[in-house]
């Protein structure tokens, strides 16, 4: 009885146990994402043949690349947490959307013709004719690629598109005639660039040459909407800028710098300058900056496009005297002093000054008048032609859209009521 108590427990125990490993499994497949299903295990104990086993899952790399969706690593903190709001809510600042897609996961292979060649490039290298010779060839740490009978050849910072004349004229000094040369750059090193300022996520981050600055911001969670600048990013090489970026200038235009970056540069998102607010009737109601600590109307209003029927415009804000509201029509505007903080509302105030007339029943002539507002009925009469044998002149009704939405109600009263 003992023993088969005994061997019941280890039956129990050896259960319990390849359960747990089970389970544990289960929950690691789920933590990597793993595309394969989990295995299933039979009750030989041996892996299913048609399931791959984990660990060649990992190596082949066939694990779920998607985004994480803000999910926390250990030792990570909520960014929300370390960039609190002003409270105030503001609609977005022009822009901001260009980092709403997911082109930073569109990755080109870095090479293009500009793109400066670097210390880890390598380089296909072919002569035949009078000497045969094939080679890829790194650049070393000197900047030089090395050909036998040649020797060192200095390629460090020369443009993709010149490195096979280069190379060729190189070799031409020692191989004078009868040797055919071609030269390709295959592969370009990556690039460690820093990004500091007002960003999201500021630090260090890995990326191509050729990448734009638009790739970097996205991979650093893009400008803090609150605190950096749209129009003010400037790219640092030792301590130096080497060109200034205006975003507005991309939405606008199209214009983006082109910057063939190298390790050790630095992007820094400038803090955010003049900002004005718009509302009311325009194409792009959004948080604007100033190029300068104050601006005309006129330069809002090509970022803000107002729509056309606009006639008056609203302004809040503060001056050194103290708070102040402004209500002026829009050609005033385009002459007005804006300043930071201050509110822009668009507004339609003017009154139609063309009153639409139809015609119905008996007459000649067109049935649509357009008449300008205190027109006399017996003025619009007159241009109206009729048959006096068909036509009774003497009956005319006006009928008025507002009038019969008014009765309308009052029946609805009335009848409600019963």
């Amino acid at each position: 009885m003992m023993k088969m108590t005994n061997k019941a427990a280890q039956w129990l125990v050896a259960i319990t146990s390849f359960a747990c490993i089970n389970s544990a499994f289960a929950l690691d497949s789920n933590n990597l994402n793993l595309n394969a299903t989990n295995p299933t295990f039979p009750s030989s104990g041996t892996l299913n043949q048609s399931q791959t086993p984990p660990n060649e899952t990992l190596s082949a790399g066939s694990f779920n690349k998607e985004n994480r969706n803000n999910l926390l690593l250990p030792g990570e903190v909520d960014v929300r947490q370390l960039l609190p709001s002003s409270g105030e809510e503001l609609p977005p600042p022009y822009a901001a959307n260009i980092f709403a897609g997911g082109y930073e996961t569109e990755r080109a292979d870095g090479l293009n013709d500009n793109y400066l060649v670097a210390a880890g490039d390598k380089i296909n290298i072919w002569l035949w004719g009078a000497v045969n010779y094939s080679n890829v060839a790194t650049v070393d740490n000197q900047g030089n690629i090395f050909i036998p009978e040649v020797g060192p050849i200095h390629v460090l910072g020369t443009k993709a598109s010149q490195i096979n004349e280069l190379v060729t004229k190189k070799i031409k000094h020692v191989y004078t005639t009868k040797v055919n040369v071609y030269v390709n750059l295959l592969t370009a090193t990556p690039v460690s660039v820093f990004l500091s300022g007002p960003v999201i996520r500021p630090g260090q981050y890995a990326g191509m040459a050729s990448d734009s600055i638009l790739y970097f911001l996205k991979r650093a969670g893009g400008i803090d909407s609150e605190r950096g600048s749209y129009r003010e990013i400037q790219v640092l090489r030792n301590g130096k800028i080497i060109t200034n970026v205006d975003l507005y200038d991309f939405m606008q235009s199209g214009v983006m710098p082109k910057v063939s970056f190298k390790d050790g540069d630095v992007i820094l998102v400038t803090p955010q300058k003049a900002a004005i607010t718009v509302s009311g009737g325009a194409r792009n109601p959004f948080r604007f900056e100033l190029e300068n600590s104050s601006e005309l109307g006129e330069k809002l209003a090509v970022y803000a496009k107002p729509l056309a029927k606009v006639s008056h415009v609203g302004v809040v804000g503060n001056r050194i005297d103290g708070p102040f509201s402004r209500y002026m029509t829009y050609q005033d505007f385009l002459r007005f002093e804006l300043r930071d903080g201050d509110k822009v509302i668009f507004n339609d105030d003017l009154h139609a000054q063309v009153i639409d007339v139809q015609v119905s029943g008996s007459y000649l002539g067109p049935s649509y008048f357009a008449v300008t507002k205190g027109t006399k009925l017996h003025v619009l009469l007159n241009n109206i032609p009729i048959d006096p044998m068909l036509a009774d002149y003497q009956s005319i009704y006006i009928l008025r859209d507002s009038v019969a939405k008014k009765q309308k109600e009052m029946i609805d009263e009335s009848l409600n009521r019963l």
